[in-house]
């Protein structure tokens, strides 16, 4: 199983540190990284014996549980498609999602989840829950009596093409698109990120997003299993302010990644209840939004440790740009700092890179972690836009940024030059608002408002508006 694929690199992770942690649940148990492929390669037999296999897609219910990162890796390891789905979606968000994604498989927890099971068995989809109850017992799938032979694994190998992930952008139009990433996109994330941020096995992470964010998947966790660190749940299963820092000290944390909202409630919570120093501390990541630079140096003196902002897409399976480390460079306030194991220039309509301000022009990537898929039968314009991108794959209809000749992606402003270009970036180019109409509208932020008038954002979002590549 070559390293081009996630399962690979987990593989190797696990044979080079096998008595290393692996995953906590804060107040229930450890797995080692080698009892963790234990426990995925019975989970991917179980889900053999059930008829799943290599294209299959399987719909997984979850909240942050040591069973979902088990159930995860075995739907791969059989060569299907996970699809994570928030398990608090209503009745009607569930319904929607599984006839998107039409799995063949819905799992949820042992306690199960009435309105997931209820829109599944609506569609005809088979429900199964699953448990695991302790460090050394297996971990079970509901209506599997028998034991299954791992040999039922033994002839299947992964493929770097293999589609593993299913995700829905949250997009500009009303209908959220369907995105698939490869076992080799996340392979090259993955690797991507360890290599910038420096995970290694004397790493430990607290998870503080859901992991039916890419961010959280791909960053805090599957990178840092990669490495051979280790990753710990909240006591709380979800995050909680009071019991973060406290769980941070108890699993020897040493970073931690979120977004710029829960970066502030977390700093609030310190300075409002100050703490000794935690000095294991060395590296907080900040993405999904630019941080203030006045919340930034607020982090690095409250924690002692180095707070870098980056900067990430769905399609990019997550990390395309980054602040650098303090040993490698300085950062720049407002900055999302350097590509990040990739090519990324701005090129105009013809692909030629444009250096100058002001001339018409978007970021593009060109990288094996930025996916080749946007969608499947159901969703043929989706994947037709993405057939077209044979060369450099094309992003400032999702997100704008405005690069510099020096080769960093400023960030700052960007939340407000990318809701004022998204008014102009449907995907019908015959139905997209005149600049004109454009104008007549509001920022819809009250904080946006107070800060950018329309005037002040149009004129610098025309040098930047980008055709729809999704």
């Amino acid at each position: 199983m070559g390293e081009l694929t996630l399962t690979g690199l987990l593989k190797k992770a696990a044979w080079d540190f096998p008595d290393g942690r692996a995953v906590s649940a804060c107040g229930e148990f450890d797995l080692t990284h080698a009892r963790l492929q234990e426990l995925v390669d019975h989970a991917a037999a179980l889900l053999a014996a059930c008829n799943i296999g290599a294209g299959d897609m399987v719909a997984l219910a979850f909240p942050n549980t040591i069973e979902f990162v088990i159930l995860f890796l075995a739907v791969i390891r059989c060569r299907a498609t996970a699809a994570p789905l928030n398990p608090i979606y209503t009745a009607k968000e569930f319904k929607f999602y599984l006839s998107d994604t039409k799995p063949k498989l819905l799992v949820t927890p042992h306690e199960g989840n009435q309105r997931a099971q209820s829109a599944a068995s609506n569609l005809n989809i088979r429900c199964l829950t699953t448990k695991l109850r302790s460090a050394d017992s297996k971990i079970t799938l509901s209506s599997i009596d028998r034991e299954p032979s791992l040999d039922l694994m033994s002839e299947v190998i992964n493929d770097p093409s293999d589609i593993a992930l299913s995700l829905h952008t949250t997009g500009t139009t009303s209908r959220p698109k369907r995105l698939l990433l490869t076992q080799h996109n996340l392979a090259s994330s993955v690797r991507n990120i360890k290599r910038e941020f420096k995970l290694t096995e004397l790493d430990s992470t607290v998870i503080v997003l859901p992991l039916l964010h890419v961010h959280s998947l791909v960053a805090g966790l599957l990178s840092s299993l990669s490495a051979g660190a280790a990753v710990a749940f909240p006591a709380a299963v979800r995050f909680s302010v009071p019991t973060f820092l406290g769980d941070m000290k108890l699993y020897n944390a040493t970073w931690y990644t979120a977004d710029a909202s829960l970066h502030q409630i977390i700093l609030d919570r310190y300075l409002s209840k100050p703490k000794p120093a935690y000095k294991k501390l060395r590296l907080i990541v900040s993405c999904s939004v630019s941080l203030a630079p006045s919340i930034q140096a607020q982090l690095e003196e409250a924690f002692g440790a180095a707070v870098v902002e980056a900067y990430a897409m769905m399609e990019a399976t997550h990390l395309m740009a980054s602040d650098p480390l303090p040993e490698d460079g300085e950062h720049e306030p407002g900055s999302v700092g350097r590509p990040m194991g990739k090519e990324m220039a701005t090129l105009d309509e013809h692909g030629a890179i444009q250096a100058a301000a002001g001339a018409s022009h978007e970021v593009c990537i060109r990288v094996p972690n930025v996916t080749e898929r946007g969608g499947e039968e159901g969703d043929p314009n989706l994947t037709m836009e993405f057939e077209k991108l044979s060369g450099p794959k094309k992003f400032s209809y999702e997100e704008l940024m405005i690069a510099t000749a020096g080769g960093k992606i400023l960030g700052k402003g960007a939340e407000a030059l990318m809701i004022a270009g998204l008014w102009c970036a449907h995907p019908i180019a015959t139905s997209r608002p005149s600049i004109e109409e454009v104008k007549l509208r509001k920022l819809p932020s009250k904080r946006l408002r107070s800060q950018h008038s329309i005037d002040q954002v149009l004129p610098r979002c025309l040098g930047f508006w980008a055709d729809a590549s999704l």
